[in-house]
């Protein structure tokens, strides 16, 4: 009889009672980080841009752009243009630029750690690489893998704040899938940018907020957004650019009830788990789970 029930009577001791606690509590902290839905900014003038610069650097033949471009001093080797070419950029260019900044800068944000690669991000436990529509901010640089690729999966708004540089190296990719739209990616990195030779990129990247930061596209590299840079430098070099298409509905109901004050238009929580964090969940759950069978083995004897 004793043998048949011994598992309900077993007391568990109380230091192995605090394992699991001390387990369990670690295992939540990495599940409470939410990932929220975001707004994409009216771009307003900026819009029709594929380049908006105050100096535009063509330093390789080669590069074709559709889209309008404004710059003050021009390249010396001249892109195909399929737009208008505009000399200076307007003002008004310029503060939506700057408005559409500020908006985005203003969202809530996901952390995602320091200086970290996209490429090993793993959102709620799934493939690395592949975000869901959000925000995702990091202390330090972001950067993408030689030849890797970030997934950006569903419709929604993205954006990335790097707290560093922005630098996607060379063969990388950043491709959408399952209703993700270029035009609703936003990267609004503090430092500057530099996308790597013959890399896939797609958004709408600003420059860093100190004057004078550029973003550079490296060689044979193709661009599906909008460098918005102005007053400060855009460099391109064989290169394939594009302004993305218009998306459909344009992002969803910020942070809270959306214009109705409908529920279920809240922000949508995301766990958000780096590799680190998923090794340490596993190791951690292993000891738990070792330590815990050895001492009831020794208890039933």
């Amino acid at each position: 009889m004793t043998n048949r029930f011994w598992v309900s009577h077993t007391r568990v001791p109380c230091w192995v009672s605090s394992s699991l606690r001390a387990g369990a509590a670690a295992v939540l902290l990495m599940l409470a980080t939410p990932a929220l839905t975001q707004t994409a900014p009216d771009l307003g003038s900026a819009a029709p841009y594929a380049i908006v610069s105050g100096t535009f650097s063509n330093s390789t033949a080669g590069t074709s752009i559709a889209g309008d471009v404004c710059f003050t001093t021009g390249p010396a080797t001249d892109p195909a243009i399929t737009g208008s070419e505009v000399t200076p950029c307007p003002a008004a260019v310029g503060t939506d630029q700057n408005a559409a900044r500020a908006e985005l800068d203003a969202q809530v944000c996901t952390s995602i750690g320091a200086a970290v690669a996209l490429n090993e991000i793993s959102v709620g436990g799934g493939t690395p690489g592949v975000f869901p529509p959000g925000c995702y901010s990091s202390t330090g640089a972001m950067t993408i893998g030689t030849g890797e690729t970030v997934t950006l999966s569903g419709d929604g708004v993205y954006i990335f704040r790097s707290g560093g540089a922005l630098s996607p190296a060379a063969n990388s990719s950043v491709v959408t899938a399952g209703g993700a739209c270029a035009g609703n990616v936003f990267w609004t990195p503090t430092g500057g940018t530099t996308i790597g030779a013959n890399a896939t990129f797609v958004g709408n990247v600003f420059r860093g907020t100190a004057d004078g930061l550029s973003i550079t596209l490296g060689d044979s590299a193709l661009f599906t957004g909008r460098a918005l840079a102005f007053a400060s430098t855009v460099t391109t070099a064989n290169n394939t650019i594009a302004t993305p298409g218009a998306c459909p509905g344009q992002g969803g109901p910020g942070p809270g009830p959306g214009p109705g004050g409908e529920p279920g238009d809240e922000p949508l929580a995301v766990p958000i788990f780096s590799t680190g964090g998923i090794a340490l969940m596993v190791l951690l759950m292993l000891i738990v789970t070792v330590v815990f069978s050895r001492r009831l083995a020794t208890n039933r004897r």
